[in-house]
């Protein structure tokens, strides 16, 4: 680990993409640090993934929702374990996220795909970073509860609340949407 301005940088391997590779397509190994720098309250790049993930939520499009969930690439990075990108397919994708937009999506009923979406609220008070170990984790990051999605339908305001979301480089990113499991 070093500091470089001071942000503790942690170094990992990381398989990305190469520049000319199509999905599937060879790989090159680089090197990306985690950041603990704590994730703004507000970004655009925040401001599009919450976005993305009502409108995906919404639309019943759920690929679009899952732009804002925490990327395949950092989870395998932070976490500890075997198999990381399938636990992150199989266990958080299609069996938590997935299942928990479709929960929402009945709750809120039909007229949600008439919804409009108006922001979000992270909640600072929140955020704390999860030191190494304490959830099967091998890179530290900063977590926070209860991020609230604030939209209209049928001309009412609304509310949904995220349960979760962690810093990956600097940004939040969702990962549990109702709660655990």
């Amino acid at each position: 680990m070093r500091r470089a301005l001071g942000i503790l940088l942690i170094p990992v391997m990381l398989a990305v993409p190469a520049a000319t590779g199509a999905a599937g397509g060879p790989t090159t190994t680089t090197t990306l640090g985690q950041t603990l720098t704590k994730p703004p309250a507000t970004s655009p790049p925040l401001d599009a993934r919450m976005r993305n993930f009502f409108i995906g939520l919404a639309t019943n499009n759920n690929d679009l929702a899952i732009s804002a969930f925490l990327p395949q690439s950092a989870y395998v990075v932070i976490k500890s374990g075997s198999n990381n990108a399938a636990d992150w397919k199989y266990r958080l994708i299609d069996h938590d996220f997935i299942p928990q937009l479709n929960t929402l999506r009945r709750q809120f009923g039909p007229d949600l795909a008439t919804a409009t979406y108006v922001g979000y609220h992270v909640n600072e008070g929140s955020a704390h970073i999860c030191p190494v170990g304490r959830e099967q984790n091998k890179a530290p990051y900063w977590q926070v509860y209860m991020t609230t999605i604030d939209f209209t339908m049928k001309g009412v305001s609304r509310h949904l609340t995220v349960n979760t979301m962690i810093g990956w480089r600097g940004g939040w990113f969702i990962v549990h949407v109702i709660g655990y499991g």
